[in-house]
């Protein structure tokens, strides 16, 4: 299960990767801090983190 999220919030899901991935580059153009997480279906637990987790600010 992927899910689309925002600031530790799920927005969108769930659904597979590619159409995760497919939504994640459409939205990821207006809105910065986009990113996917995958979970877990039998636990419910997050197994990984596609895109961004941390942005640094420039200097």
């Amino acid at each position: 299960m992927f899910y689309i999220c925002y600031r530790g919030k799920k927005l969108y899901g769930p659904m597979s990767e590619e159409e995760a991935l497919k939504e994640w580059f459409a939205l990821a153009g207006t809105v910065k801090e986009l990113y996917i997480i995958e979970t877990d279906e039998a636990t419910g637990k997050i197994k990984r983190q596609i895109g961004p987790s941390v942005r640094r600010k420039k200097k």
